[in-house]
């Protein structure tokens, strides 16, 4: 585990733990219908895997030990829904989580004391405080959610840190369990709201509602944010490979900000420090960075927004990176994952979460 000096910043806010165990076990799991949500370009096939009935905020895909298979995780304006395949069919449940809107999930392993991967999610209460709780799977028990931390303001996402979660809303703290009680431990005060969060082991940026995407990294300067780009919209999404980053801006612009002499994007990029790749008339809301197409060069960019698209980019002959539209969705869409190198997941304002899988 790795030391932290930033904790300086701030005094360690201690957060009781509340376990709220469910009597109850699980709702009976009910097949979601097999169509498509809207015709997919050639070469992919778009499977509706949930239909929530609510804003989908947050995405994240993992291996729960509540099913069999690899789940997928939806939380939004109504809460969670875990949807897994059984043939060519999706079943889904529902996981009371509490009440209050969810903005981010994620799937990891964050107490070791508990088997398997657990489900954190992030967002706020009914009277807009914050809120982080942990959702793990107890067989013969079914869900237990425990509080992990409740700041003032609402959380609006979470990523991992090495191997702690890590939130953000208005303040950057990690989440630390000591003696059986859960810590939120603050990293840094934001002069806006965190929007985005990418974290790995060594660092973690935030895009902000003002515009600054922030670096934090463990270690002696910890406590030092680098800003490593600013503009004028709201840094909705980020999405990285290494060192290399991808911003969906609140303006519709999606950039890419590459690492020097790092491999994965053509030549042509590789020594520039922003490319402004794709612009949309409307808010884009979620980015993905990954080898997506086997037939093109480097990592492919994936995006979707307010305008109901979800839009490929890969490198043409000559290292361009060109647009294509695999999904039209009436719907707004909120939220883009990769699921592997072979399919994506991306959620709508209207509730619909669309798996879309190469098959060429």
């Amino acid at each position: 585990m790795k030391s932290w000096t930033a904790i300086a910043l701030a005094p360690p806010l201690l957060v009781s733990l509340l376990l709220l165990g469910c009597a109850e076990p699980p709702p009976a799991p009910t097949p979601t219908p097999e169509e498509t949500a809207a015709p997919a370009a050639a070469g992919w096939r778009a499977k509706v895997a949930i239909e929530a009935g609510y804003r989908i905020h947050g995405l994240a895909s993992g291996d729960l030990p509540a099913h069999a298979g690899r789940e997928l995780v939806a939380v939004g304006a109504g809460g969670v829904v875990v949807a897994w395949r059984q043939g060519e069919t999706w079943r889904t449940e529902t996981i009371d989580a509490g009440r209050g809107p969810l903005h981010g999930v994620l799937i990891a392993d964050v107490d070791p004391s508990l088997e398997g991967v657990e489900v954190v999610v992030v967002g706020e209460t009914e009277d807009g405080r914050g809120r982080a709780e942990l959702l793990s799977w107890s067989p013969g028990g079914g869900w237990r959610v425990t509080r992990l931390a409740a700041p003032p303001e609402p959380l609006l996402a979470v990523g991992l840190f090495g191997e702690v979660p890590c939130v953000v809303g208005k303040r950057l703290s990690v989440l630390r369990r000591s003696e059986r009680v859960w810590r939120a431990i603050e990293i840094a005060q934001l002069s806006s709201p965190g929007l985005s969060l990418s974290a790995s082991a060594k660092r973690v940026l935030v895009g902000c509602a003002d515009g600054g995407l922030l670096e934090f990294r463990s270690g002696v300067d910890g406590h030092r944010p680098r800003e490593v780009d600013r503009r004028v919209a709201a840094r909705s999404a980020l999405a990285t490979s290494g060192r290399h980053v991808l911003a969906a801006d609140g303006d519709g612009t999606l950039a890419l900000l590459p690492a020097a002499n790092e491999k994965g994007l053509p030549a042509r990029y590789s020594q520039q420090d922003r490319i402004e790749i794709f612009r949309s008339a409307r808010p884009l809301t979620g980015c993905v960075l990954a080898d997506l197409d086997p037939k093109s060069e480097g990592l492919e960019l994936m995006t979707c927004g307010e305008a109901g698209e979800l839009v490929l980019l890969s490198a043409d002959g000559d290292g361009r990176y060109q647009p294509a539209t695999l999904l039209r969705e009436l719907s707004p869409l909120r939220c883009l994952i990769a699921l592997d190198a072979r399919s994506v997941a991306t959620g709508s304002e209207g509730g619909t979460v669309t798996v879309l899988t190469r098959f060429d």
